[in-house]
């Protein structure tokens, strides 16, 4: 018995082996600029080595399967792409598709596969949505830190396209060496290209405009403009030095504060002792009658600091002459 439920077993993996085919990876949207082109990235893995390496891409309908291309030949392609299509990569398990001179009516689902059996589609309901745009992005100006007069800084700008095989050409209206351009990467639904500029900051510059261009693939211009706050060396300077004098001047602040505190016991002492009241046996002695119950703690520390302003007699309490109530 247990024989026969391995030898089924072994029967339905080998059938579920040559019914599972290809499993693709593309994005599920992705923007394209009309008249322009588009890219769309796509890999594949096979489940078998034997598989065909032959791509076909379909425009999703529900009832037909109309191929925008096929690399077996345009012969069964839709007049409205043919000539348009193209895989990007000749690289094994690419599938990444490219349309040229992108129309309105090119705004739809679309999907790879082998064949109408063995498809992205039909195996894992997956498409890719293609959304038109008729003006591209804004490019986007960045860089960190402060400007300062002759120090040099890095600025860079974004560009957000739909073709990465004709990324666009991007310029910058201020003079300086130009970094890493040209950089195209897929984030989200589109291309990304960034460009560097290590720019030398100048007086004569500030408050002016810096603008980034870029010039996209059907000649479509974008571009982004932001004002430069150029400081000065000697106003850096002078700011700096303001800065670190209000720093020490609040750390002695700080210092004195804690020194009155700490002493500030004994100097309301010595206050109380030049407004003690002044009797004498004779007019020129000065004394003064104490009572420790009557000063303080300290009384003991505090009493050597006194003795060199004030003639002192100490006086128990036990000695002192007895009064009546008159």
């Amino acid at each position: 018995m247990s024989f026969n439920k391995t030898f089924l077993l072994i029967i339905l993996q080998g059938l579920h082996s040559m019914t599972v085919s290809q499993t693709w990876t593309f994005p599920k949207q992705i923007d394209a600029l009309i008249g322009s082109c588009v890219v769309i990235p796509c890999s594949f893995t096979r489940a078998r080595s034997s598989m065909s390496d032959d791509v076909v891409w379909y425009l999703y309908r529900k009832t037909s399967y109309p191929e925008v291309f096929n690399s077996r030949g345009n012969s069964e392609t839709i007049s409205a792409y043919r000539g348009r299509t193209s895989l990007v990569s000749a690289e094994t398990m690419s599938c990444t598709l490219r349309i040229n001179y992108v129309r309105s009516e090119d705004e739809a689902y679309y999907y790879p596969g082998i064949d109408t059996r063995s498809n992205a589609y039909r195996e894992h309901r997956k498409t890719v949505r293609l959304l038109l745009r008729e003006k591209p992005h804004d490019p986007v100006i960045q860089w960190s830190g402060e400007m300062i007069e002759g120090q040099p800084i890095t600025i860079t700008c974004k560009v957000e396209h739909t073709c990465q095989s004709n990324a666009p050409t991007i310029g910058w209206n201020k003079g300086g060496q130009h970094g890493n351009t040209n950089k195209s990467n897929f984030t989200g639904g589109g291309w990304t290209s960034v460009s560097e500029l290590i720019y030398t900051p100048s007086s004569n510059d500030h408050n002016t405009q810096i603008v980034c261009s870029a010039v996209h693939h059907n000649g479509k211009i974008s571009q982004s403009s932001t004002t430069l706050d150029i400081k000065s060396v000697e106003i850096y300077s002078n700011t700096l030095i303001f800065v670190v004098t209000g720093i020490i001047v609040l750390i002695l602040f700080a210092l004195v504060g804690c020194i009155y505190w700490r002493y500030g016991k004994c100097q309301e002492f010595l206050s109380y002792m030049r407004n003690c009241t002044k009797t004498s046996h004779s007019p020129d002695a000065l004394y003064a009658d104490l009572q420790k119950e009557n000063i303080s703690p300290e009384y003991d520390r505090l009493k050597p600091k006194v003795q060199d302003y004030l003639q002192v007699k100490e006086t128990k309490i036990d000695e002192l002459p007895k009064y009546e109530n008159v």
